[in-house]
């Protein structure tokens, strides 16, 4: 199998492993010191709607509420960035457009996997199913992103 960019292939692999490693140690911390991160990130925002935008979130109940929201927001983006750098990386290998697709979200779905079954072995943290299709929905959008720019690129080329 020929590489098309060796350079571009030295960044992903450089990148994807990095990546992969931040996601492995933001699911290594405590269940405790990740909500407080998250909140914290969300009580800096939120202080910045109510300062300037008028919009007060100082209701302990819809604050713990967005607080999930956004933490599945994020499980959402961690994955859909890495579907992209996945995806990108395959591309520089001559397989086709629909196996760079399948082999992004099966790699990308298998990590996610993965990644919740490690999560039960840190204290106060749980593996949920639920997180690994909000993780594959991510995937998924980055995948069929990645492949829908690929394709009309290659149909403007044509």
């Amino acid at each position: 199998m020929m590489i098309k960019n060796k350079n571009k292939f030295l960044f992903y692999l450089l990148i994807i492993p990095i990546y992969l490693l931040c996601i492995y140690m933001f699911s290594q911390q405590t269940g405790d010191a990740s909500n407080h991160i998250s909140k914290g990130i969300l009580r800096s925002f939120a202080e910045f709607l109510n300062k300037y935008v008028g919009l007060g979130l100082n209701d302990n109940s819809s604050f713990d509420t967005l607080n999930l929201i956004f933490r599945k927001l994020l499980h959402f983006s961690e994955y859909f960035f890495l579907a992209v750098l996945l995806y990108g990386m395959l591309k520089l290998f001559s397989v086709s457009s629909s196996v760079r697709f399948f082999l992004t979200f099966s790699i990308a779905v298998l990590y996610s996997a993965s990644d919740e079954i490690h999560q039960i072995f840190v204290p106060k943290r749980t593996a949920r199913i639920t997180d690994v299709f909000i993780d594959s929905t991510g995937i998924l959008l980055g995948a069929v992103l990645m492949y829908y720019f690929e394709k009309r690129k290659s149909a403007r080329q044509a």
